[in-house]
């Protein structure tokens, strides 16, 4: 797992930031926006996001087609990527999933019975698998 620490605003092509529940990701936008990083917001099927984030444009996805959002990581030219805000672990339909998305969320699923940490360190490593690596959100703050 590699998570970014000597971050330099300049290197960022373009910051995507997975947006969960709470009040944490309305606040975490703002200091974004004030460093003048750009940035994609991402958000999964069944998050309610805050009512305050209701006029900013998302790119929603669904666990099982995980792949449209790595393709769309890769067309907005993502470097870096933040989680922020509260996720519960999702039902996910293995009957429905693509090809491409299960080898994505494969070395997820095998961790999904694991504690948060392990579950998280495995998503983290799917971003890394990518090019894309993880920021810490104190990082912005």
């Amino acid at each position: 797992m590699k998570i970014k620490r000597d971050l330099k605003f300049e290197d960022i092509n373009m910051l995507a930031i997975v947006v969960g529940e709470g009040e944490l990701p309305t606040t975490f936008i703002s200091h974004v926006r004030k460093k003048n990083v750009p940035f994609l917001l991402v958000t999964f099927e069944g998050v309610v996001v805050s009512p305050e984030l209701n006029s900013e444009s998302f790119f929603r996805c669904k666990f099982e087609e995980i792949s449209d959002l790595f393709d769309q990581l890769a067309l907005e030219k993502i470097n870096y990527i933040v989680f922020c805000g509260k996720m519960v672990r999702p039902n996910i339909n293995l009957d429905i999933i693509n090809p491409k998305s299960l080898k994505i969320l494969q070395p997820i699923l095998n961790c999904f019975n694991n504690g948060d940490d392990d579950l998280f360190r495995s998503i983290i490593s799917a971003f890394n698998n990518f090019g894309i690596q993880t920021l810490n959100i104190a990082d912005f703050m």
